[in-house]
C-alpha cells in the first residue's frame, strides 16, 4: 500500500497519524516511564545492574542533592561530562532539580571549550551558572588540563574559574567541589517535584551545534520538546 505525505509549504509531513504531545515535565514522563517497569533490569553498567524503580530512585536523589545545594528553578548548570552511568543520572537529575542543563562538549580545546561555556553564559542573558564538572582519572588532551591534586593523576576540565560561579559540583572528589557521588546517600523523599508551568516554553537544556558554519550556537530545548521525543507510557 502507497502512503502520501501532505507538503506544506516546502515541509514533508508524516504520513502516519500524529499522537498528541502531553504538556507535562519530563520528570512526569520519566517517572512514568519508570514505574511501568519496575523490578526489570534498566540498565548494565560494567559489573552493576540496576532496576527502573532503582533509577528512578536515584534520579531523585541526585535531584534533592541539587536542590539542597542551591539549584533552583531555571538556574544554568554548565555541565561537562563524558560517559558514564553516574554522569547521566547527574546531567538529568540537573533538568528533574529545576536547572538548566548547558552541555558542552569534552571533545573540545581549553581555548574552544572556554569560548563555549563564556558563550553559554552570555546565551543565558546571566551570570550565575553553576559549574558541573568532572575528575578526570586518565586525561585525554588537550581537551582537559591539571588543576588540583585529588589522588593519582588526577585532572578536571578548566571550567571551574568562572567568578560568577556560585557553586562546583564533581562525580569525582576534588577540594572545593561539591562530590555528587554523595548524593546517592540521600532519601528519594526529600526531593521537591517541580511541575511544569509551561512545557511548550520552560527551556532546560542547552545543546551546542557543531559550528560547522561558524561558532557553535546554542539550539534551546524545552520540557515540551524533549517530552515529545520520548515514548509514550503504556
Amino acid at each position: 500500500m502507497a502512503l502520501k505525505a501532505r507538503i506544506e509549504n516546502g515541509v514533508v509531513f508524516s504520513p502516519y497519524t500524529s499522537l498528541p504531545v502531553p504538556e507535562m515535565s519530563l520528570y512526569q514522563v520519566v517517572k512514568q516511564c519508570l514505574e511501568q517497569h519496575g523490578n526489570r533490569t534498566a540498565v548494565v553498567w560494567e559489573d552493576e545492574q540496576i532496576t527502573f524503580s532503582e533509577l528512578l530512585k536515584m534520579f531523585q536523589r541526585y535531584a534533592a542533592g541539587f536542590q539542597r545545594h542551591g539549584v533552583k528553578r531555571g538556574e544554568k548548570v554548565l555541565v561537562h561530562l563524558d560517559n558514564s552511568l553516574e554522569n547521566m543520572i547527574a546531567m538529568y537529575s540537573v533538568v528533574f532539580a529545576g536547572g538548566v542543563a548547558v552541555v558542552s562538549q569534552t571533545i573540545l580545546s581549553d581555548g574552544e571549550n572556554i569560548g563555549e561555556n563564556n558563550s553559554a553564559r552570555k546565551v543565558d542573558g546571566q551570570e550565575n551558572a553553576m559549574d558541573f564538572t568532572q575528575t578526570v582519572k586518565r586525561p585525554r588532551e588537550p581537551a582537559v588540563t591539571p588543576a588540583r591534586t585529588c589522588g593519582p593523576s588526577p585532572y578536571t576540565v578548566p571550567v571551574r574559574g568562572s567568578k560568577k560561579s556560585k557553586g562546583c559540583f564533581t562525580t569525582g572528589t576534588a577540594p572545593g567541589f561539591v562530590s555528587v557521588t554523595e548524593f546517592k546517600k540521600l532519601n528519594e523523599d526529600s526531593y521537591e517535584e517541580l511541575p511544569a508551568e509551561d512545557a511548550k516554553n520552560e527551556v532546560v537544556v542547552h545543546l551546542y551545534t557543531s559550528g560547522t558554519t561558524g561558532r557553535p550556537k546554542a539550539v534551546e530545548h524545552t520540557q515540551y520538546s524533549l517530552v515529545a521525543s520520548l515514548p509514550r507510557p503504556g
